[in-house]
C-alpha cells in the first residue's frame, strides 16, 4: 500500500510543474488581462477558446486519450505503431477538417462571430490537439519531465508575449494568436525533449493498431462535446441572449473557482495513472475509497473558503470593471467542487477500458445543462448561467457515483 502511494505523490509532483504550475502562472495573469482588455475583447478571446474546444474532440475522435492508454507498458515496436498509426490519423483529420470549416464559414453572415474568428479557431484547434496527443504520448512512455516542461514552456511563452504585445494591441484576436504560438512552442518542447521522431516510421503505421486506438477513443467523443457543452455551451448562449461583453464578465468570474480545477489537474493526471497501474490490485477498492474521502474533504473545505472570501479574492485578481462578479463565485464554487469529485471517479472508466460510462454518465449531464441554460439563461442572463452550471455538475456526480459503485463491486469479487 505504500508504495501506492509513494508512487502517487511522485507523479503528482511532476505533474504539478507541467500542469497545475502552468495553468497557476495563468490564473495569477488575470489581473494584467482584465486590466487591459474591457470585457467585450476578454469574451472575444474566451469564445475563441470555447469554440475551438467543442470541436476539437469531434475532429480528433479523441485519439489523444487512446495513445495515453494503449503504449503504457508495450514494446518499443508496438508503441511506435500506436504513435505513427495515431499521428498519420490525427494529421488528415485535420485536413479533413480545414476544408470543412474553411466551406462552412461561407455560411454565415460576414458579422458572424465564427466567420469572423474561423481562421484563429482552426489554428487553435489544430496546435492544442496536437500538442495533446504529443503529451500524452509522452506520459505513456514514461517521459514525465518531457510533459511537464512542454505544459510549462507553453505556459512561459503565453505569459512573456501576453505581457509584451497586449499593452500595445489589446484585443481578444491578439491574445489568440498568442495562445496558438503557445501551443506551437510546447510541441517543440515535446518532439525534441522526447525525441519523438524516433517513434514515428511510415512503415510503422498499422490499420490493427488504429483501429484499437479508434475503439477506444471514439466513445470518448460524445463525452467530450458533452463536457464542452457542460463547460462551454453557456457562452454561445451568453453571446446570442445577452452580449459578447457578458461572455466576458462570465471568464473573469469562472476563474477564481477554476482553482479546484487546477489543484484536482495536479492530483488528477497522477491519480489516473495510479488507477491504471493498480486498478484490480488486492486493496484497490480500499484506496480508492480513502483518495475518494479525502479529496471530498478538501474540496468542501475549499469551496467555503471561495464562498466566504469572494469579494476579497476579486479585488486582486481582476480590474475594477469587473468587481461585481464576485456574487456569482458561490454557486460557480460549488460547481467546481462537484466537477472535481466526478472526476475522479472517471479514472475507474478509463482503467477498466469501458469507456462507455463517460457517455452514458455525461449523457445525463449534458441534457441537463442544455435544459438549464436554455430556460434559465435567456430569463436571468449571468444568474441562469451560474445557476446552470452548478445544477449540470451535480447531476453529472451522482450519474458517475452510481456507474462507479458498479464497477468497484466488480473488482471486489
Amino acid at each position: 500500500m505504500a508504495n501506492k502511494y509513494t508512487r502517487l505523490l511522485k507523479n503528482t509532483g511532476i505533474v504539478f510543474v507541467g500542469n497545475a504550475g502552468s495553468k497557476l502562472l495563468l490564473f495569477l495573469m488575470l489581473p494584467f488581462y482584465t486590466r487591459y482588455l474591457g470585457p467585450t475583447e476578454y469574451g472575444v478571446s474566451d469564445l475563441i477558446v470555447t469554440y475551438a474546444t467543442m470541436l476539437l474532440g469531434l475532429v480528433t475522435c479523441q485519439i489523444q486519450d487512446a495513445v495515453f492508454v494503449f503504449p503504457k507498458g508495450e514494446t518499443y515496436s508496438r508503441q511506435q505503431q500506436h504513435f505513427s498509426s495515431g499521428l498519420v490519423f490525427l494529421l488528415g483529420s485535420y485536413i479533413v477538417c480545414g476544408l470543412g470549416i474553411f466551406v462552412v464559414s461561407g455560411f454565415f453572415s460576414r458579422g458572424a462571430f465564427f466567420r469572423q474568428y474561423s481562421g484563429l479557431i482552426v489554428s487553435v484547434l489544430f496546435l492544442n490537439g496536437l500538442h495533446q496527443y504529443l503529451q500524452q504520448f509522452c506520459r505513456a512512455v514514461d517521459r514525465m519531465v518531457i510533459y511537464a516542461l512542454s505544459g510549462l514552456g507553453l505556459t512561459l511563452i503565453v505569459v512573456l508575449l501576453s505581457i509584451w504585445l497586449i499593452p500595445v494591441y489589446p484585443t481578444g484576436r491578439v491574445l489568440g494568436l498568442i495562445q496558438c504560438a503557445g501551443f506551437a512552442g510546447g510541441i517543440v518542447i515535446s518532439l525534441l525533449g522526447a525525441r519523438l521522431w524516433h517513434y514515428f516510421r511510415h512503415g510503422a503505421f498499422s490499420r490493427a493498431s488504429l483501429v484499437n486506438l479508434l475503439k477506444y477513443a471514439i466513445p470518448l467523443v460524445p463525452t467530450a462535446v458533452m463536457w464542452w457543452a457542460m463547460t462551454g455551451l453557456n457562452r454561445p448562449f451568453l453571446e446570442r441572449y445577452c452580449s459578447l461583453a457578458a461572455v466576458g464578465f462570465y471568464a473573469a468570474a469562472i476563474k477564481l473557482p477554476s482553482i479546484l480545477g487546477v489543484g484536482w489537474s495536479v492530483i488528477g493526471n497522477a491519480w489516473q495513472i495510479s488507477v491504471l497501474e493498480e486498478y484490480r490490485e488486492p486493496g484497490f477498492v480500499r484506496y480508492f475509497w480513502s483518495f475518494f474521502g479525502i479529496l471530498a474533504c478538501g474540496v468542501i473545505a475549499v469551496v467555503l473558503v471561495l464562498t466566504v472570501g469572494s469579494t476579497f479574492f476579486m479585488r486582486f485578481l481582476v480590474g475594477p470593471e469587473y468587481y461585481s462578479v464576485s456574487k456569482f463565485i458561490p454557486l460557480l464554487s460549488l460547481g467546481a467542487g462537484f466537477s472535481v469529485l466526478a472526476g475522479s471517479i472517471g479514472a475507474l472508466y478509463a482503467a477498466s477500458r469501458k469507456s462507455k460510462y463517460f457517455f452514458y454518465s455525461s449523457l445525463w449531464a449534458v441534457g441537463s445543462v442544455v435544459a438549464f441554460n436554455a430556460v434559465l439563461i435567456p430569463r436571468f442572463g449571468l444568474w441562469g448561467a451560474a445557476w446552470a452550471n452548478m445544477l449540470s455538475m451535480a447531476v453529472e456526480l451522482v450519474v458517475r457515483l452510481c456507474y462507479g459503485l458498479k464497477l468497484l463491486k466488480e473488482v471486489a469479487r
